[in-house]
């Protein structure tokens, strides 16, 4: 159907009196306008224009105490359905407090003494950091325990929760909403004919050529993985949703690879962090995750096409940058602010006199 067909059927739609049809579209009409711009200035009402959006990753429920840890760990995401009780192993507990850890920004003093210290014995920067990345979270909590007179300011109990880690028993979800995406684990999707365990983030890695490099270089790596389990760490007064993945080898052409047509390939078949092992990095926080879905290359058996995903909600604005903005409500406007009571009155007064 053409799009004039389709508007003269919205029309005929709008017909009430068949004695009168062009009187009953027009007042239709005017009723639908007047209801559109009326529905624009209202709050805390559902519209048509201020729906919830197909993926609702608004979080509902208790807001984070105090200013300073919902500005560190904000609520985000929302999950969906029922959940059920884990106890970490003392190695996944490591592995995600690690994590956030290393993303925390408060923290990145604290690094970088531990980095001055070992920079006087003789090591490469390749061994220190590999040894910063093993010890840091158990020297950081001993640090800020033996230290609790010195610390001062609005971080020192996200620094106490941070030294005393987080607790062992976690919440477990199979979907969670975050970022407009409705994730779903690994073993989930397996049951759907749909996708939506594929993972994708960019995050920053050091490198160095040797161990006996001392110059290191820092880029941002693109990490493509499948969603496996998605926990809600708890510390005290604070908890951050997590995804543990299981990531592609993308730091070498084993695991993935570019084509003369730019399209990337990944191979699941050499996974970066197999198995138990201290330093593997599984978990990300739910808030750095954005989705992909994988295509089986049909030339090449084990490898897969990734493809990213912009969230439903969200419109291009073009440009050379890409900016996604969320569409929102017409803002409110205050009438009494524009129209002084005098300025009505004069009004109403001329077109009486008219």
């Amino acid at each position: 159907m053409y799009p004039v067909e389709r508007y003269l059927g919205k029309l005929k739609s709008h017909v009430r009196n068949k004695a009168k049809p062009e009187g009953s579209i027009v007042e239709a009409y005017r009723f639908e306008d007047i209801l559109t711009f009326c529905s624009r200035y209202l709050e805390n009402i559902e519209t048509r224009w201020n729906q919830p959006g197909r993926v609702d990753d608004d979080h509902i429920g208790d807001i984070q105490i105090g200013s300073r840890v919902a500005e560190l760990f904000p609520r985000v995401g929302k999950p969906v359905g029922g959940s059920s009780y884990y106890i970490l192993t003392p190695i996944e507990k490591l592995k995600a407090h690690r994590h956030i850890l290393t993303n925390c920004p408060i923290v990145d003093n604290y690094r970088n003494i531990t980095h001055n210290q070992m920079r006087r014995s003789q090591r490469s920067a390749a061994e220190i950091d590999k040894k910063v990345h093993r010890e840091f979270a158990h020297w950081f909590g001993n640090r800020i325990c033996n230290n609790l007179d010195g610390i001062h300011g609005p971080d020192k109990d996200v620094f106490i929760s941070l030294a005393h880690g987080p607790f062992d028993k976690v919440k477990r979800f199979t979907v969670f909403n975050i970022n407009g995406f409705k994730f779903r684990t690994l073993e989930r999707d397996n049951l759907l004919k749909t996708q939506n365990s594929g993972v994708f983030g960019m995050f920053g890695t050091k490198s160095y050529s040797s161990n006996n490099d001392t110059q290191m270089r820092f880029g941002g790596v693109p990490y493509y993985g499948r969603l496996i389990d998605i926990i809600v760490l708890s510390y005290d007064g604070f908890t951050v949703p997590m995804f543990k993945c299981e990531w592609a080898n993308t730091t070498n052409p084993r695991g993935i690879k570019i084509d003369k047509l730019d399209f990337t390939s990944i191979n699941f078949a050499r996974l970066l962090h197999n198995g138990e092992h201290e330093d593997n990095e599984p978990y990300i926080q739910a808030s750095e995750a954005q989705m992909v879905f994988y295509v089986d290359d049909e030339s090449e058996q084990g490898w897969s096409i990734p493809v990213h995903l912009k969230p439903r909600d969200l419109y291009d604005m073009g440009g050379n940058d890409e900016v996604m903005t969320p569409i929102e409500p017409y803002p409110s406007q205050n009438f009494e602010q524009i129209f002084s009571n005098d300025d009505l009155g004069t009004s109403a007064a001329n077109d009486d006199n008219n």
